[in-house]
């Protein structure tokens, strides 16, 4: 699941126990401001998204895909 939000200088995010906060803005660029207990990983813009972490728990908020299977005859 994605979510895009606008924020305006002084706005805070939660998620979970992390708190994000847009710092400034100018052009671009944003300084965010991560207050978080979790590892935090920069990965730049081109750059391939790593598989996620062995020891992270499964993100059970997106739904299992099944294909369907065919009817008995």
């Amino acid at each position: 699941m994605a979510v895009y939000m606008d924020l305006a200088p002084g706005d805070t995010l939660t998620i979970g126990k992390s708190r994000i906060r847009l710092e400034r803005k100018s052009g671009q660029r944003a300084r965010l401001m991560i207050d978080s207990h979790e590892d935090i990983d920069r990965i730049k813009a081109g750059e391939p998204v790593p598989a996620q972490r062995a020891d992270a728990a499964p993100n059970h908020n997106t739904p299992f895909l099944k294909r369907p299977t065919p009817a008995a005859t």
